[in-house]
């Protein structure tokens, strides 16, 4: 019998394992909102919209801080149907007054639309796209690599465990159980004088 269960002895490994898949997995996510951004910036239709009104919306932290984000609506015509889309407001920051400046200015201004050529319901506003598709991007990423080096130091860490931790043979020559005692066992000498090694298979 074991004094480390091989479920326990083997934890860290398998658990360096499943943080490195995690890290993969977030940064196939990223390179997916990559590949998205860069396909919609390329190969769909461009058209132009304006900025019919615009608002700010206020919020305050939980120090009591009055934080503003601008929020605009955009009109557009795409084969020639007219569309609306709500952008902004996915940021706060703490200069309102910069933000009310911005609002005011706002009205009437032009920005970028890409939709899909096949179907014009499925578009973006490219400073709402850029920014969002970024951001996605950037945080995955982040995650990505901080699971990644986590789940290298716990694989490495749980390797040198499985090293210095040897489970017995069953029915065999005992074995001790640690590197530090198995170095202080002299070859051909019995570890315990009253006790009897097998030595048969």
């Amino acid at each position: 019998m074991s004094i480390f269960p091989i479920n326990l002895r083997d934890f860290g490994v398998m658990l360096g394992k499943t943080f490195g898949i995690i890290g993969l997995s977030m940064a196939v996510l990223a390179l997916g909102f990559f590949i998205r951004e860069e396909y919609v910036l390329h190969y769909w239709s461009k058209a132009d919209g304006v900025v019919i009104s615009s608002r700010v919306a206020e919020s305050r932290t939980a120090d009591d801080i009055q934080t503003c984000s601008l929020i605009e609506d955009v009109s557009f015509s795409l084969q020639g149907k007219e569309f609306s889309s709500e952008i902004g407001g996915n940021s706060y920051t703490g200069n309102c007054f910069k933000i009310r400046q911005e609002a005011a200015q706002a009205v009437n201004s032009h920005v970028e639309v890409l939709h899909d050529p096949g179907d014009p319901q499925s578009f973006y506003i490219k400073d709402a796209l850029t920014g969002d598709f970024f951001l996605n991007s950037y945080l995955l990423a982040v995650i990505a690599t901080i699971f990644g080096f986590v789940g290298l130091i716990i694989y490495k860490v749980g390797k040198w465990i499985q090293r210095q931790i040897r489970l017995p043979k069953v029915g065999g020559r005992i074995k001790p159980t640690s590197l530090s005692l198995r170095k202080k066992l002299s070859p051909g000498r019995q570890p315990w004088p009253h006790c009897k090694i097998n030595d048969e298979p």
